[in-house]
């Protein structure tokens, strides 16, 4: 029981964070048109945020049907969160319109530990296909989703203050 107590807070965390996503787009598009670092901040905000919710909800249905989910969900979360890394990665060495290289590589590494962790889960080294190995993973969403919702609250309100003086 203890396992769907802690999916299902991590699920609200992550609408909560896409909620507040949207209350964010509400007072910062009255004062001034989006900029592309703010899109950029916002779309990852909700990236972020939606897969937490995915992947807090995934295991549920095996879990009320009395079987263990750790294998497989962490098996397809271990290649979103690879893949992630790989794209973090590319966004840290190309850097783009928008991308800080330190906040991408950041994550590039947050997705890669995670990554790790998640396959070890899914082999049952270290973590022996336990929740806790799919917590790190769970919990490297939660870190990533409240550094971009950080980062738009404080950037944005920065840009309004600079504005107003």
């Amino acid at each position: 029981m203890e396992a769907e107590d802690t999916l299902l807070t991590l699920a609200e965390v992550a609408v909560a964070l896409a909620g507040f996503s949207g209350v964010v787009t509400a007072f910062q598009t009255r004062g001034r048109p989006w900029s592309r670092f703010d899109s950029v901040r916002l779309w990852n905000l909700l990236r972020f945020s939606l897969a937490l919710l995915f992947f807090s909800l995934l295991p549920l249905a095996w879990l009320a049907a009395g079987e263990s989910p750790w294998v497989v969900c962490s098996a397809v979360f271990g290649l979103t969160a690879a893949g992630q890394a790989i794209v973090s990665a590319s966004f840290a060495i190309r850097r783009p319109p928008g991308t800080q290289p330190v906040v991408a590589a950041s994550l590039a590494a947050g997705g890669l530990a995670a990554a790790i962790a998640l396959s070890l889960n899914t082999l049952g080294v270290l973590f022996e296909r336990s929740f806790t190995g799919y917590l790190v993973g769970l919990l490297w969403l939660v870190v990533a989703s409240a550094v971009f919702f950080v980062r738009l609250v404080y950037l944005g309100l920065a840009d309004v203050h600079e504005e107003r003086d």
